[in-house]
């Protein structure tokens, strides 16, 4: 039963995550004027800003970069189990 609704829950995430990336592609590609790789490049840049901070607000118990790097691996390590 958990592994079913874990499941659908990754599923969900993947979309709206995809979702909210094409938004962004779109938003980079119609404003900004960039190109494909352009906009691909600043829209990967944002996630990872944005990500690693927002990681490091909510998850992250030390404030070190390295704290950060430790916990992400964790939270990889624990799904792909």
């Amino acid at each position: 039963m958990w592994f079913w609704l874990t499941t659908w829950c990754l599923v969900g995430l993947a979309g709206v995550i995809g979702w909210s990336a094409y938004i962004d592609f779109c938003f980079y590609r119609a404003f900004y004027g960039a190109g494909r790789g352009a906009a691909l490049r600043d829209v990967l840049i944002q996630r990872l800003i944005a990500w690693m901070l927002i990681f490091g607000v909510f998850a992250a118990e030390g404030a070190t970069p390295w704290a950060v790097v430790e916990e992400i691996v964790g939270a990889l390590q624990e799904l792909l189990r």
